[in-house]
């Protein structure tokens, strides 16, 4: 984690709450249970468009954790040790669910699981679905080289709204010209 900045490193320590849906759901008729149902559909919906506005690999780091938090059973994650490998990828994937993507969502910067790539791999290697995913995005996950590290124009950030990957932000201001 050496050649990880501290400023791109995953936010710790915040809290995580559970909503306790059951416990609610269980007091709603079976057409309010349908209408909020349809209401976190709803929410849901946009979320890969989301995920594509953010950043290139996104969209592949949404497939990995979502097939991680759901192939992995509950009572493995509700047990993670604080501070464990296990404990910093459910924390990445608190803050990347959050922030719609794998960058802050106020400032921009980039952020990466406070595990090694090693301790990821080791976590995942028993369901060959979820390591075939995580190996279509680990190298995107950590890569905070150069211009990666947070979103803008180049050279000092990326963006997807722009192809190609150069794209200046004096070439935009040229066409809102």
């Amino acid at each position: 984690m050496k050649s990880i900045p501290p400023a791109n490193l995953c936010t710790t320590d915040f809290l995580i709450g559970d909503l306790k849906a059951p416990q609610y759901a269980a007091g709603l008729t079976p057409k309010e249970l349908q209408y909020a149902a349809n209401m976190i559909l709803a929410q849901n919906a946009g979320a890969l468009v989301l995920f594509d506005q953010v950043s290139k690999e996104s969209k592949k780091i949404h497939a990995f954790l979502s097939a991680f938090l759901t192939e992995t059973p509950i009572e493995k994650l509700r047990n993670a040790e604080q501070n464990s490998p296990l404990f910093y990828l459910l924390e990445f994937a608190c803050a990347f669910y959050y922030n719609s993507g794998n960058y802050l969502g106020f400032g921009d910067t980039k952020f990466v699981p406070r595990l090694t790539k090693e301790q990821l791999r080791e976590i995942v290697k028993e369901n060959a679905h979820v390591s075939k995913l995580l190996d279509e995005c680990i190298e995107d996950i950590y890569d905070v080289s150069g211009p990666k590290s947070q979103l803008g124009f180049n050279p000092d950030g990326c963006t997807v709204y722009y192809q190609p990957d150069d794209f200046t932000q004096s070439e935009a201001e040229g066409i809102d010209q």
